[in-house]
């Protein structure tokens, strides 16, 4: 989308589930007949809703739901922790040869530094003998799972009024999807519109327009180098490291504003908190998106229309990547931001002349020729920037402190790609020939096998006619002229 391999904007985001009808997966030789080479992968054909004939009907749908972790890995509470890794060192030092005095200070020490911080209300937890010392109690004990992961709420409502007669169909949808994670600061949120109206203009003209438009914002988790992700701290940061600053009695050290100070240290990521930095840093996506598809057919005679769709797809992506001065990423370059925006224009216009006749309510004859034209247009913009003087997110920040004598930012990077256009130009045609009761005869395998009508079975002495298509790879046919089906074997 952002043509970044880091970014996380789906192109399937855009599109509302409940304006869905249908999903239809085109593959191998399915997807090549219909769309050449570009379908070597495979085709997914998504079908939207439209209006039916009758009074028209308010369809009102509200949904509730809440996601979370099934189940926290089991890991040790501060106390155990600090027994642990104390046991560890306090026999390390006595096989060194030190008293077990000496090696009690040293181990707890030793322990208390590698947490950086002291879960107990006593300076040395542990004595000479390896056991508690009396008095001696846990001030914290975090744990960091349920601190970090959280309940996510999970909203969807949708408004849709549909209906029409023998000269117009409609349909028209309103939704709002907003979905939190279960991490910090993740979450989801979508605005879409739909509007769906075919037409029965005159007895030989039909017309119609099929338009979408929604727009969405996308909070993705902060991640990247040194630990930043959340979901890594919480497995592996000590649950003796206090989420905010503690004095020896378990008491929060509380700042000039008496509020609480966010805990910097730990074991694991220097100077990261999972339950500040998902706040203090940026990752946001906003995504327009209008996709409409308007139509005309001709009807000059009996079977025979010629139909021509035009289809535009605008997309306007702003990615916003912001690492604060003062803790996480952000500190090694005095703060550091970047802004990636994509402009894609694309347009689909088909024309396809289609012939559908029955003959004798015996054959059937189909045939299509046309053309497609797909253009593509596409810009892209780049601006990165570090040594922030304030704690910039905001373009309106940028702003509101440029008058400012002491403002600076250095711009590391500003780049523009010049318009990217694609061009292709398709003609298409497809023919089918289909007679009453005909059954397929395989060559390859030496059998012929005669079932004229599938959904059957039974007894029949008839006559039988085989007559080929004019293509070597393609089966024969047999074609059953008296009536009741039957299954034939012949080698």
């Amino acid at each position: 989308m952002a043509d970044r391999n880091t970014s996380t904007s789906s192109i399937l985001s855009t599109l509302n589930p409940q304006d869905i009808e249908s999903v239809t997966v085109l593959k191998d030789a399915a997807a090549a007949s219909l769309y050449g080479s570009r379908a070597a992968n495979g085709v997914v054909i998504i079908t939207t809703k439209n209006g039916s004939q009758g009074i028209g009907r308010l369809n009102v749908n509200a949904q509730l739901g809440v996601s979370m972790v099934p189940k926290y890995f089991e890991l040790m509470n501060s106390a155990e922790y600090y027994q642990t890794v104390f046991t560890s060192y306090f026999n390390t030092r006595q096989k060194a040869g030190y008293a077990a005095s000496d090696a009690a200070i040293w181990a707890n020490q030793q322990t208390q530094g590698l947490i950086t911080f002291n879960p107990y209300s006593v300076d040395n937890p542990y004595d000479a003998s390896g056991k508690l010392v009396s008095g001696a109690r846990i001030i914290v004990d975090t744990d960091w799972q349920k601190e970090v992961l959280k309940p996510g709420l999970t909203q969807d409502y949708n408004v849709s009024y549909s209906g029409g007669n023998d000269r117009v169909l409609y349909f028209f949808s309103g939704g709002y999807f907003d979905q939190e994670g279960t991490s910090p600061t993740a979450r989801y949120t979508r605005y879409s519109g739909k509007v769906n109206v075919d037409a029965n203009v005159k007895p030989w003209l039909k017309a119609g327009m099929n338009a979408m438009y929604s727009f969405s914002i996308q909070n993705t988790e902060v991640a990247g180098g040194a630990g930043a992700s959340p979901l890594y701290n919480s497995l592996y940061f000590p649950s003796g490291v206090p989420i905010y600053m503690t004095d020896r009695n378990g008491n929060y050290i509380l700042d000039k504003a008496g509020e609480k100070q966010f805990n910097w240290l730990n074991p694991v990521s220097k100077d990261f908190n999972p339950l500040a930095i998902p706040y203090m840093d940026t990752h946001k996506t906003k995504n327009y998106r209008l996709l409409a598809s308007l139509y005309t057919e001709i009807k000059f005679m009996e079977g025979l229309t010629l139909k021509t769709v035009f289809s535009p797809d605008y997309i306007n992506l702003y990615e916003i990547l912001f690492w604060n001065k003062l803790h996480g990423n952000g500190p090694a370059y005095g703060g550091r931001s970047e802004r990636h925006q994509a402009h894609d224009l694309m347009y689909t216009s088909t024309t396809t002349l289609n012939f559908n006749r029955t003959f004798g309510d015996v054959h059937n004859v189909q045939a299509m020729a046309g053309y497609e034209f797909w253009h593509s247009t596409r810009e892209y913009a780049l601006a990165q920037g570090t040594n922030f003087a304030f704690d910039l997110q905001t373009l309106e920040d940028k702003l509101l402190y440029t008058d400012k004598p002491d403002f600076r930012m250095t711009w590391t990077d500003i780049s523009f790609s010049p318009d990217e256009k694609s061009v292709i130009l398709s003609v298409l045609k497809e023919a089918d020939r289909t007679y009453t009761n005909a059954a397929c005869i395989d060559l390859e395998k030496g059998t012929l096998q005669v079932i004229t009508d599938p959904s059957k079975e039974g007894s029949l002495d008839g006559t039988y006619v085989l007559f080929p298509w004019y293509d070597e790879n393609t089966a024969y046919f047999v074609s059953d002229q008296t009536g009741y089906p039957n299954v034939y074997s012949y080698n």
